[in-house]
């Protein structure tokens, strides 16, 4: 296993742990507010700006799942067609798909990374809470980070398994 295949392993592990850590805090301030708001009679109340912190939260989670999910294969994928092509075939659309995977993430990291450029010039601050909105932004920029790395590892795994399948001199055609 190479440096940077390990390094994007451990990379992506712990940002899937950090997306579940954020889950569970989140699912705990959810817990609290919504107790809060039930134990009203008494003094009690919601956690301010809970709704602000759960966007944000379940939008940086999500984020931070990525990386993992693209590393295991844990995506949705369809085989009703390509189960009948051979091997060859297969591993080329692997190969395609990884190369599209890539486009994606590098697509929507260059994206997001201008959009908190635009946040931060207008100074636009959340309803609740009065944090800059950029805030928010910013913290999806960890998980599309470490996606395109891990999808840079899937091309760089995906071309070695196109050249040694077409080395091998399978047939093209499944059973």
């Amino acid at each position: 296993m190479t440096a940077f295949r390990k390094m994007v392993r451990m990379l992506a592990l712990a940002m899937a742990y950090c997306g579940g850590a954020l889950l569970l805090a989140i699912s705990a301030m959810i817990v609290v507010s919504v107790s809060g708001r039930a134990l009203i009679f008494l003094g009690a109340g919601p956690v301010s700006g809970d709704f602000e912190l759960v966007e944000i939260g379940i939008g940086a989670a999500v984020c931070a799942f990525l990386p993992w999910v693209h590393l295991t294969n844990g995506h949705a994928s369809v085989g009703l067609v390509t189960d009948y092509f051979g091997n060859r075939f297969n591993t080329f659309i692997t190969f395609v798909v990884q190369i599209g995977l890539l486009a994606a993430a590098t697509f929507l990291l260059i994206t997001h990374w201008n959009g908190v450029l635009d946040k931060t010039q207008y100074g636009e601050v959340t309803f609740v809470l009065k944090f800059p909105v950029w805030w928010g932004y910013a913290t999806f920029l960890p998980g599309l980070l470490v996606w395109v790395l891990v999808s840079i590892q899937s091309v760089l795994d995906a071309a070695e398994d196109l050249v040694s399948v077409w080395r091998a001199q399978e047939p093209t055609v499944a059973k």
